[in-house]
C-alpha cells in the first residue's frame, strides 16, 4: 500500500443520429473523442465525471485507463493506466479523484495531475463507486463489506462485514450493491446513532450502520429484509435515495419500498415492481429502470404514473435533472424523457449503446457509448448534428 498526503489528440468526429420532439430544442454535437478502439471496446461501464474546478471530464474505460479531457476541444490533459477494467465512476473530491478498478484497488489521484497519491487494497473487486463524506471515503466491495478510509491518507478508520466469520450467502446476483449512503439522522430520531450508513446487500438486506462507531467497530442500528430469504437475484441494487427522512430502494426480486429513516419501518411497498436496479427522485416521482421498462411513481404513494418501455437493450441508471429523464440502453440509444409524463423528448443514437448514463451539468451533457467513443453535447446545438 503506498500512501501520502494530498497538500490526446482529436479523432474524426462520429456523428450521432439524433432526433428530438419539435417543442424541445435538444442537444447537439460539439465534440467526439474515441478513447478505445470499437472492435476491442464491448461495455463502457464508467460514467463520466465533470471536473468544474479544472474544466475536464474524467473517464474510465474498459481497457484501464482513466482519461482527463479538456472540455474545450477533448485534448488529452493526463491519463492513469490500470491493471484491471475502470468500471466505476470516478468520483472528485477538492483536490482528490477517488477511482476503482477491477484490480481489486481504490486509487486516490490528484485531479490536476492524475499523480497517485494512495492506494488502498480492498481484497476484491468494488461494488459500486465511492462516496465521500465529512472527510472519509465509504466503499462498499463484491462480498457486502463496508470500509470507511480517511479521504487525506487512505487510513483505514472502520469496516463491517457480517460475514468475517463465516456463513456468507452463495444466491446468484444479478446487477451487485448500492452506493453506501451516509445520512443524518433527525434531532428527535438520534436515539441510537446521530448519522447513518445505509447499505443494500447481495442476500436481499438494507442495512443501517452506525457512522461513528465506538472503538471503530461496526454497530448495526437496524436491518430489513427486503428480497426474499435464500432466493436467488433478492440482491439490493437500486439507490439508496433518502427524501424527508424516507428511504426509497429496490431488491431485484422483492420489489420497490419506501422506508422509515429512523427504524425501517415499511411505509409502503410495490411487491410486483420487480426487476428494479436503478432509482432516481425529484420531489413528486421516483424513477425506476428495470430490463425492459423506464417507470415514474408517486414518491408518496408508490402510485404508478406513466411507463416507457422498450425492446432490447440492459438500461442504465436513470438520471432527472430540470424536469427530464435521461436513460441509455446497452445495444440502444440515450433517451430524454418529460420526467412528468414519459413523453420522449429526444433520442440519441451512437450505434453501439450505453452501458452508463451521462455527465450533466447546466446546458451540456458527456456520452460513453460501449463503441468508445466520448461525445460533449450542449443545449440548444442542434445545427452541429446531421
Amino acid at each position: 500500500m503506498h500512501r501520502a498526503g494530498f497538500g490526446c489528440i482529436l479523432v474524426g468526429m462520429l456523428t450521432p443520429a439524433v432526433s428530438s420532439a419539435a417543442s424541445d430544442t435538444g442537444y447537439g454535437l460539439l465534440w467526439s473523442q474515441r478513447l478505445q478502439t470499437s472492435s476491442e471496446s464491448k461495455e463502457q461501464r464508467s460514467r463520466p465525471t465533470l471536473d468544474p474546478v479544472h474544466q475536464r471530464v474524467l473517464v474510465g474505460t474498459a481497457k484501464g485507463e482513466l482519461q482527463a479531457l479538456q472540455l474545450a476541444d477533448g485534448s488529452l490533459a493526463w491519463k492513469q493506466d490500470f491493471t484491471g477494467r475502470v468500471s466505476g465512476q470516478a468520483v472528485i473530491s477538492g483536490p482528490a479523484v477517488l477511482v476503482t478498478a477491477d484490480d481489486g484497488m481504490l486509487h486516490a489521484l490528484r485531479a490536476d495531475t492524475g499523480e497517485r497519491v494512495w492506494v488502498f487494497p480492498l481484497g476484491t473487486e468494488p461494488a459500486a463507486p465511492p462516496v465521500v463524506s465529512r472527510g472519509k471515503v465509504y466503499l462498499q466491495t463484491g462480498l457486502d463489506q463496508l470500509v470507511v478510509l480517511d479521504l487525506q491518507d487512505g487510513a483505514l478508520r472502520w469496516t463491517c462485514d457480517r460475514y468475517e466469520d463465516g456463513g456468507r450467502p452463495d444466491q446468484v446476483t444479478l446487477y451487485g450493491h448500492t452506493r453506501p449512503t451516509p445520512v443524518l439522522l433527525p434531532l428527535s430520531q438520534r436515539g441510537k446513532a446521530k448519522r447513518l450508513v445505509l447499505m443494500g446487500t447481495s442476500d436481499g438486506q438494507l442495512l443501517a450502520i452506525n457512522d461513528d462507531p465506538k472503538e471503530d467497530e461496526c454497530d448495526l442500528v437496524w436491518a430489513k429484509r427486503l428480497g426474499p430469504e435464500g432466493r436467488d437475484f433478492a440482491d439490493v441494487d437500486a439507490g439508496p435515495v433518502v427524501l424527508d427522512g424516507i428511504i426509497y430502494t429496490a431488491s431485484y426480486a422483492g420489489g420497490v419500498y419506501a422506508l422509515q429513516l429512523a427504524d425501517g419501518a415499511v411505509q409502503w411497498h410495490r411487491k410486483r415492481l420487480r426487476g428494479v436496479h436503478g432509482i432516481a427522485a425529484d420531489r413528486q416521482r421516483l424513477y425506476l429502470t428495470a430490463r425492459d421498462r423506464v417507470a415514474a411513481i408517486d414518491r408518496k404513494t408508490g402510485k404508478s404514473l406513466w411507463r416507457y418501455r422498450f425492446q432490447g437493450g440492459v438500461p442504465t441508471e436513470p438520471i432527472v435533472r430540470d424536469g427530464v429523464l435521461w436513460f441509455g440502453r446497452s445495444t440502444g440509444p440515450m433517451t430524454r424523457l418529460n420526467a412528468q409524463t414519459g413523453d420522449v423528448l429526444q433520442v440519441i443514437d451512437t450505434g453501439n449503446g450505453f452501458s452508463a448514463g451521462p455527465a450533466l451539468r447546466k446546458q451540456l451533457a458527456v456520452l460513453l457509448s460501449n463503441g468508445g467513443m466520448l461525445y460533449l453535447l450542449a443545449k440548444n446545438h442542434g445545427d452541429a448534428l446531421q
